[in-house]
């Protein structure tokens, strides 16, 4: 994923039927060592639910059909490159999937791989701005955000904005220009 501009990306909280989440550590590109759930960069001719539902199984390797997953969010994460004076922002497209087939691995981009029930995330293990966002969405609700994050991204330099939304206006922001 070229980091530069504006980058689209997606992220899918797989919840299991216990209420569980499934979250790794990530070992490339945003977030190295942080908890984070399965996502990435979208290919030329995917549509947003399908980059989503190839980076799940790319990640942990369960299937997800991109129809059934809900749409909770999208978040402009202000972020900078590893030089930390070169900004990008990232649009992150926001999933959760409570339908899969299959039994979750990590792969070389997400390991360490834990069922976390939603009370009990590690935020002092994730991007500083998830513990403003990431609680609404796994409660079901539909949001916008917009997270400011210092060089780093251990740290945010100023409050996170959050906005809720219908599904039909979330439905509208799910688009690449």
């Amino acid at each position: 994923m070229k980091l530069e501009g504006l980058v689209h990306a997606t992220v899918c909280f797989p919840v299991d039927t216990s209420g569980r989440v499934l979250m790794g550590r990530k070992t490339r590109v945003i977030g190295v060592g942080l908890f984070n759930a399965p996502g990435g960069g979208i290919e030329e001719g995917e549509t947003i639910d399908e980059a989503t539902a190839r980076e799940v199984r790319e990640e942990v390797g369960i299937v997800i059909d991109p129809t059934k997953l809900q749409r909770r969010a999208v978040v402009h994460c202000n972020n900078f490159k590893k030089d930390g004076i070169t900004p990008f922002v990232c649009k992150l497209y926001v999933s959760v999937a409570t339908k899969w087939r299959g039994t979750a691995r990590q792969s070389n981009e997400l390991v360490d791989l834990v069922w976390f029930f939603p009370h009990q995330l590690p935020f002092v293990q994730m991007m500083a701005g998830d513990r403003d966002w990431v609680p609404q969405v796994l409660a079901g609700k539909q949001i916008t955000a917009e997270v400011w994050y210092r060089p780093g991204m251990k740290s945010i330099a100023q409050p996170t904005r959050i906005k809720p939304r219908t599904q039909k206006e979330l439905d509208r922001s799910w688009t690449i220009p």
